[in-house]
């Protein structure tokens, strides 16, 4: 496995997996792709 760092081209589509990772899970808050954007440092 390879870990690299995000390209700011990812930045929607990660944002878009994070939010439909956590649609079922039964402790979200329905904001963490908010979270993703804010440990960024960027607004989506």
């Amino acid at each position: 496995m390879i870990i690299r760092r995000e390209t700011p081209e990812e930045f929607s589509r990660i944002y878009d997996l994070v939010k439909f990772a956590f649609q079922t899970a039964k402790v979200s808050n329905g904001k963490e792709q908010d979270f993703v954007n804010q440990r960024r440092g960027r607004p989506r």
